[in-house]
């Protein structure tokens, strides 16, 4: 996928999504998985498309933010599948505010191309499952190699970054962490976060519970154990 990017919303203000900032967070629509637990189907699932924002009145939003505002986030869908996502950090970047990229890492080049024109302040990027289960959990065929140069290219990078991981049990089986780790070994910290059942791709995953706190721990203990700097969110 190589398109045009089509902005799907704005999150005016977040104090959570990118660290030591004051954030909006713009939303790009479409992407290349179709995880079923996905929080976002209104920007994944053609079907269930929102209507498009402006570029302009985002814009327009981020000019008058005054001293409101030191950063945005970029997020999804997926950014990346975009040809146009350095324009869109460029512009973001020329008004004097941080950005930070959410990424699922399926798109190496165009991340390799955002570090070396120095357009993302901070990268974040979501580890689906472990690499035997990585097609199942993205609901589509992945090519695992490329994930694992998006990471190196983002734990090389000298950047603040995060790998981070929503736990959903049936798609990450416990045994398979040692896979997970595998791909993560290397990074600064490795968010481990629960799967909510409020809202998801696939309406069957809402009738999961969201997995307790001691079993989050587990897993975080898990990759530790295996070299990863982990944390529960």
């Amino acid at each position: 996928m190589d398109t045009l990017m089509v902005l799907g919303g704005l999150q005016k203000l977040t104090v959570s999504d990118f660290p030591g900032h004051l954030a909006a967070i713009l939303f790009t629509r479409g992407c290349n998985y179709r995880c079923p637990f996905c929080h976002n189907p209104e920007l994944v699932d053609p079907r269930r498309y929102v209507d498009q924002i402006s570029e302009a009145d985002v814009f327009s939003f981020l000019g008058k933010r005054g001293e409101k505002l030191d950063g945005v986030v970029i997020t999804g869908g997926e950014p990346t599948v975009h040809c146009d996502l350095p324009i869109l950090l460029r512009r973001i970047k020329d008004m004097g505010l941080a950005t930070k990229l959410d990424t699922n890492g399926s798109c190496p080049d165009m991340i390799e191309q955002i570090f070396e024109l120095e357009l993302v302040d901070y990268i974040a990027l979501d580890i689906k499952s472990s690499p035997s289960s990585y097609s199942r959990a993205a609901g589509m065929p992945v090519d695992v190699d490329s994930i694992r140069q998006s990471i190196e290219l983002i734990c090389s990078s000298g950047l603040p970054h995060e790998l981070r991981m929503t736990y959903v049990e049936p798609l990450v089986p416990f045994e398979e962490l040692a896979g997970v780790a595998e791909l993560a070994r290397g990074c600064r910290l490795f968010l481990v976060q629960p799967f909510q059942p409020t809202k998801a791709l696939d309406s069957q995953f809402l009738l999961l519970p969201r997995p307790p706190v001691e079993k989050l721990e587990q897993v975080r203990a898990a990759l530790e154990s295996l070299g990863v700097p982990a944390a529960v969110r």
